[in-house]
């Protein structure tokens, strides 16, 4: 990795607060030329920008901010629909039944039932509040500093390549926020969008063509090849489901790497945990390797 690269994942994992993302912005500041993208009052959003997006034909793109600590990882399943239901259902039924026991042991403490109503209904605020805002975490290898180093690593391959730009987003754990309003600020629809997230953990690199970004799958096909134990998957969306920023744009593929095992298929876990302290160089190796090879084949 370069040593840019290296400085980010040592020095740099935590990006969640407004203090913490400006010391990233800064950091890419003594190396590139960019271009900060303010937006927003009550959610300040800033997403970075690095090349002219107007003349670019590919756009490569990652979520730079980080999540806050939960005590359970947030698993993704993007080939099993059953057990991506299953887990969502798992949680809501575990907030239910800690709200309702902090009911009946307010109602034991003597409370009215309005009272336990209303405290019952902030402290469902506060949780799902938490979730997302709360306490930061500490490690973010994965989510998504990983994704954050293969643009890094991308610009170093290309290099002074003006059909290429990048685009760091904002507040993509809030709600995939900055990828809306950089949407709605830049008209993409002519232009590929590469997205990023969650590739530093897992031997099966799963390459999703979504929507126009389908146009693309032969040449997908053709230059992602295996490299390095590592298992390039080209699989189209309508089999995966990946929530990321990749979801706001019509002409898109998205990458990520995940873990597999029988019945289970693909997965993804310790994001969004302490556990999250995994970055397989190999992994943004061999993309970095690929994605080169693409896209030398269809400028």
């Amino acid at each position: 990795m370069q040593k840019l690269s290296q400085e980010i994942f040592q020095n740099y994992q935590r990006r969640k607060s407004y203090k913490e993302k400006t010391n990233f912005i800064n950091l890419l500041k003594e190396h590139y030329d960019i271009n900060v993208e303010s937006s927003g009052k009550i959610i300040k959003n800033r997403n970075i920008v690095i090349g002219d997006i107007e003349k670019a034909k590919i756009i490569f793109t990652a979520h730079y901010d980080t999540c806050a600590w939960l005590p359970f990882p947030n698993l993704c399943f993007p080939t099993n629909l059953f057990l991506y239901i299953f887990y969502t259902i798992l949680i809501i039924l575990c907030i239910f039944i800690l709200i309702t026991l902090l009911s009946t042991i307010l109602l034991l403490l003597g409370l009215s039932i309005d009272q336990v109503e209303i405290i019952s209904f902030i402290s469902s605020l506060l949780l799902c509040y938490s979730m997302l805002c709360g306490y930061p975490n500490k490690h973010n290898a994965n989510d998504n500093t990983s994704g954050v180093i293969t643009l890094i690593e991308l610009m170093h391959t290309f290099k002074d390549n003006k059909d290429i730009a990048y685009v760091f987003f904002d507040n993509e754990e809030k709600g995939l926020i900055g990828s809306g309003r950089f949407k709605k600020k830049h008209f993409t629809k002519n232009k590929l969008i590469i997205n990023f997230d969650c590739v530093g953990d897992g031997d099966n690199i799963l390459v999703i063509p979504f929507k126009k970004g389908k146009e693309y799958t032969q040449q997908l096909l053709e230059y992602y090849k295996d490299i390095k134990n590592k298992k390039f998957v080209v699989i189209h969306n309508r089999y995966v489901y990946y929530p990321s920023d990749q979801s706001h744009f019509k002409n898109t593929i998205a990458i990520a790497a995940f873990k597999k095992k029988r019945f289970i298929g693909y997965y993804l876990d310790r994001i969004h945990t302490h556990k999250d302290t995994i970055l397989d160089e190999t992994n943004i190796e061999a993309i970095v390797d690929n994605t080169n090879k693409f896209v030398e084949a269809i400028i």
